[in-house]
């Protein structure tokens, strides 16, 4: 079953894209622009999964304040039982520096 994405960026609209376990089929692949009428309903609908989502995000950035090189790693590969965090042995970036240059 596909899941939803949405990609938000500094402008007006979102885009909207479907994948079936991180991969993109053809048919799924031209993305889809929300209206604001649309963004409004799916953010209505979807309010429970965007607080546990916002839930997770607070915790992570408490535990990366928490961790030694204010970096950590998260893993998930599927599992039922949620999230694996890890705290980096080193400081990683979170962008790669050619990403974060054309910024």
């Amino acid at each position: 079953m596909p899941k939803e994405q949405l990609f938000f960026g500094r402008i007006d609209w979102c885009v909207r894209a479907q994948h079936a376990e991180g991969s993109v089929t053809e048919d799924q692949a031209a993305p889809k622009l929300f209206s604001q009428p649309e963004a409004e309903k799916w953010e209505t609908d979807k309010q429970q999964d965007l607080r546990r989502l916002a839930w997770v995000l607070e915790k992570l950035v408490e535990i990366t304040k928490r961790s030694k090189h204010r970096s950590i790693v998260v893993v998930s590969a599927g599992k039922p039982e949620g999230l694996e965090v890890y705290e980096s042995l080193e400081k990683i970036e979170a962008l790669p520096k050619e990403v974060v240059e054309k910024l």
